[in-house]
């Protein structure tokens, strides 16, 4: 994911309602994913797999900035590991590559 696109996916997860969301299977075909706290209830008017809506549940705001998160940190540290690998190392140059 460019990082563009990484800031438009931390604004959206700001920006939409919490975690944790539930989802389940209603009337047949039908699907929903909600937040049982809040007023929102979004209906997938469809056939589709309960292992999808789970997944759209799991998926909500706060797992998304938790990944982004943890997607930053391991970032600067992979950036600070770049910045010590010593000059005299036999491949220091694919090295630095590699890390970032």
């Amino acid at each position: 994911m460019s990082q563009p696109d990484h800031a438009e996916l931390r604004a959206k997860a700001e920006a939409a309602t919490p975690g944790p969301w539930e989802a389940k299977r209603i009337a047949g075909t039908h699907s929903v994913v909600h937040h049982p706290a809040a007023l929102i209830q979004i209906q997938i008017v469809a056939a589709v797999d309960t292992r999808d809506t789970a997944f759209i549940a799991a998926a909500n705001p706060a797992t998304v900035l938790s990944l982004i998160d943890e997607l930053d940190r391991l970032r600067r540290l992979l950036a600070l590991a770049a910045e010590h690998v010593p000059d005299d190392c036999d491949h220091h140059n694919e090295i630095r590559e590699a890390l970032r």
